[in-house]
């Protein structure tokens, strides 16, 4: 179908000045083009729906279990081509059961690997629908003639997905070139009717026992939630906006600027990107290797930096933003100049909230210092209600035996890329849960899906990264962005982040200290078998309390205040106590302080270790009658 007014064609370009006043992308970041993506021309006049619908989903649903269960039964159909077999009867289907694909394609605990590896490549893409019939829906959401909101408007749609499709146009005025979301007609009614039949699917499948497990309750309401906001596009809008202003401050990240007083429900608009995407550097790279290299080094883009800029981004919208793309697959990064990345589809954005993170900073920076008993413990935390019968000891052991030999592995220079990646360690972490019937909440299974959706492009940009070695970087550096924000606020807002801080910090003390008292109370138990004495006994235990606990914890306690004061202080001094250890971590997270509150700090550490010293010397004189001992410093 040819459009009815002209093509749109790209704008003279404009000075950078005027276009960040107008808070878009700077001309000189536009890319030249990698590939040359044509217009999506087919037309479909309709998608069945109402009984027809029903007996489609009926027979498609159908004919997919005969086959499962025939290979199955023939032991021709591994997990993988099960997968294969599910995605594509899906995306056949598309609507609610794309997105329905997409949520079991998260279940790693509770299906095998390859299985959600496959059914997560679903792609949403469809015939689009009449061009006449998105002008229609434009006027009808927006109550105004299409021809006063842009001066140019092409027909025919740049991408078609089930819900909706995205043309490009320019807008009346200001001549800025945008792209428009359009739902489709049937969308609404489409989704309802499907809506319906996957409800009777679980209610059948809620009778079997032996899936009881799979939580169909959970993922009916995470479903129902998804497409409610799916079909309503100022949802979109709001976290478009929301993320955009977070990006501002991540290096070289950008984000559409948005138009809400020309958006609606079923109408979005905001600035158009010409860039290139992912998905098409990673096709190049595969078949045109040569020619991708001249395209880098005409662009200047250097892969390494745009992938450590992407991995970096995702921590911060994960540990500081607390709001993240849920989706960040290959399909919604978008190359352009200079390294720079823009993030498109933000209809995924997730929330996290505040005890889920919490749980997970402390998993994170445990993962940084290999402190791969602590990241175990605090995953099994996340888990849903645990079976009766389980033996905790032994799943911790397994899974702590597999983040050990993915560690490993990204030690190792010559091990493919796929066998260190966070897909395969998730992969054989859902194995772990699978056989021990485990499920992990959904606030673990959204961030795990965006980290592995991201995953699928640092393959490529970061073929020798090291994760842990990546992780502790980063909270380094997250750590000295908050000391600077802290630094620049006036005093009350620096009071704030102190106090702040400081009850951060308090919080967690109760149960790092019940980690180090379970470790030195072994120590203890193991030291008072040797008591031999009968009498002095209790001053005996309390002098060896004092001489090699309490002492030495004042004592560990003035080394790391003196380290995080050089820390903090003196900053051409910091490599002195900057190593990527677990206490660097430590370190970090200290609030930062005035050097009057140091000084408070020392003369405290100073006070507490002559109060130690002199009850250790009079509980020696008390135990003095005691053989064999003489418990010192």
């Amino acid at each position: 179908m040819r459009s009815t007014i002209p093509e749109v064609v790209f704008p003279p370009l404009e000075t950078g000045r005027r276009n960040r006043r107008r808070g878009l992308l700077h001309p000189d970041l536009v890319p030249t083009q990698l590939v040359d993506r044509p217009y999506r021309c087919e037309e479909q006049k309709s998608i069945p729906s109402g009984r027809n619908r029903g007996w489609i989903v009926f027979w498609r649903l159908g004919r997919m279990v005969f086959l499962l269960l025939r290979g199955q039964s023939k032991g021709t159909l591994d997990a993988a081509g099960a997968g294969t077999l599910v995605r594509e009867t899906f995306e056949q289907l598309g609507g609610v059961w794309i997105k329905l694909g997409q949520l079991i394609a998260l279940r790693h605990d509770l299906l095998p690997g390859p299985f959600c590896l496959e059914v997560g490549r679903l792609h949403d893409e469809v015939k689009s629908f009449p061009g006449h019939e998105a002008r229609r829906i434009i006027e009808e959401d927006l109550g105004r003639p299409l021809e006063s909101v842009f001066s140019e408007f092409d027909d025919r749609p740049v991408a078609a997905a089930s819900i909706g499709q995205c043309h490009k146009a320019r807008l009346r005025g200001s001549g800025e070139l945008v792209a428009v979301k359009v739902q489709r007609p049937e969308a609404a009614s489409l989704f309802r009717s499907d809506m319906a039949l996957v409800g009777r699917l679980f209610w059948f499948l809620q009778q079997f026992s032996g899936l009881s497990h799979f939580g169909w309750g959970d993922v009916w309401r995470e479903l129902e939630s998804i497409v409610e906001e799916e079909l309503d596009y100022r949802f979109e809008l709001a976290a478009l906006q929301r993320v955009r202003r977070k990006l501002k401050r991540h290096r070289k990240i950008y984000a559409p600027r948005p138009y809400p007083r020309r958006s609606s429900r079923r109408v979005l608009v905001m600035e158009y990107i010409d860039g290139v995407f992912m998905t098409d550097y990673l096709s190049v790279l595969e078949k045109e290797p040569a020619r991708l290299k001249r395209w880098l080094r005409t662009n200047r883009v250097v892969p390494r930096t745009v992938g450590h800029n992407l991995l970096v981004s995702y921590n911060r919208q994960l540990l500081e933003d607390h709001l993240f793309h849920g989706d960040l697959h290959p399909g919604n990064i978008v190359l352009l100049k200079k390294n720079w990345v823009c993030l498109i589809d933000f209809g995924t954005v997730g929330h996290i909230d505040v005890e889920f993170l919490q749980d997970y900073q402390e998993a994170m920076a445990a993962l940084s210092s290999r402190n791969y008993d602590r990241a175990v413990d605090l995953a099994i935390k996340s888990f849903e209600a645990l079976p009766p019968d389980i033996d905790l000891v032994e799943v911790k052991t397994k899974m702590v035996q597999v983040y050990r030999e993915w560690d490993e592995r990204t030690r190792i220079k010559g091990i493919p890329h796929g066998k260190k990646s966070l897909n395969n360690l998730g992969e054989e972490l859902g194995q772990v849960l699978s056989k021990y019937r485990l499920t992990a909440n959904w606030a673990f299974l959204r961030v795990n899906r965006a980290g592995t959706t991201l995953d699928v492009s640092l393959q490529k940009l970061l073929p020798k990264i090291n994760y842990p070695k990546e992780m502790q970087q980063y909270l380094r550096e997250a750590a000295e962005r908050m000391a600077k924000r802290a630094g620049k606020g006036d005093p009350s807002q620096r009071r704030q982040v102190m106090i702040a801080g400081w009850l951060e910090l308090f919080r967690r003390v109760p149960g790092q200290l019940g980690q180090a008292l379970e470790t030195l109370g072994g120590m203890l138990q193991r030291a008072s078998t040797n008591f031999q004495a009968t009498s002095g006994k209790l001053a005996l235990a309390a002098s060896y309390l004092f001489s090699t606990l309490f002492h030495k914890l004042v004592v560990i306690t003035a080394v790391l205040c003196l380290a995080t004061f050089i820390h903090q202080k003196l900053w051409t001094l910091r490599f002195l106590v900057s190593d990527g250890s677990q206490v660097d971590e430590i370190i970090s997270s200290v609030p930062s302080l005035t050097l009057f509150d140091w000084l408070l700090v020392f003369l405290g550490c100073w006070y507490l270790n002559s109060m130690t010293r002199s009850m250790v010397s009079r509980l020696d004189q008390r135990s003095a009658g005691a053989p064999g001992l003489g418990l010192r410093l």
